[in-house]
């Protein structure tokens, strides 16, 4: 079933610093310069391969506890995370790593849709989760839950204040429903009144 669960909200990447290195990604304008510093990411993550084909130099590790301890040592400059994974990790880590911040003027946009998929020996179960989704998706129930669990990650990033640098994602498959917008994050959605 290719509808985004997140809307897309993974691939919207804020970035974890080292609070010294504020002053020098202040200066970022541009991709290229983004492209400067080295940036962290899982061994096996599936937006290591794309951050490498963009021209990111990728610092890998095989687990969190470890990007992160390279982050303090400054072994990278960045470590992109998803909106809505950003600022719980930061609470859950970040009593032991008090020099780590998250960056506060950018943002990388990568399409990378985290999708919910059934085994093909249960075909009726898929084209009732389908049905389903698509219900949701037509009577504004999905906007409405999505805001219900993401919205005060959304509200904390402060999108519209940052830069927004894209990067495509050629490992996508050819079905990814990239053109169907009511699918993906939309910062309209914040100026809805869901109460």
């Amino acid at each position: 079933m290719r509808v985004p669960l997140h809307k897309g909200l993974q691939g919207i990447r804020l970035f974890l610093i080292n609070k010294r290195d504020q002053q020098d990604l202040s200066e970022v304008k541009t991709l290229k310069d983004l492209q400067r510093f080295p940036t962290g990411s899982g061994e096996q993550w599936s937006i290591t391969p794309v951050l490498r084909d963009s021209g990111f130099h990728v610092v890998t590790a095989e687990g969190q506890r470890e990007l992160y301890e390279m982050l303090r040592l400054r072994r990278m400059i960045t470590f992109g995370r998803g909106v809505f994974e950003i600022f719980e990790e930061l609470e859950k880590y970040g009593a032991g790593y008090p020099e780590l911040v998250v960056e506060d003027h950018l943002a990388l946009f990568v399409p990378l849709p985290v999708y919910f998929f059934v085994s093909p020996r249960h075909p009726e179960l898929a084209r009732h989760i389908e049905t389903g989704l698509q219900r949701m998706i037509e009577d504004g129930s999905f906007d409405e839950h999505f805001l219900k669990y993401h919205g005060e990650d959304i509200e904390k990033a402060s999108l519209s204040r940052r830069t927004l640098f894209r990067i495509p994602n050629p490992h996508l498959s050819a079905k990814t429903p990239t053109e169907n917008s009511p699918l993906w994050f939309n910062p309209s959605l914040l100026t809805q009144d869901l109460n």
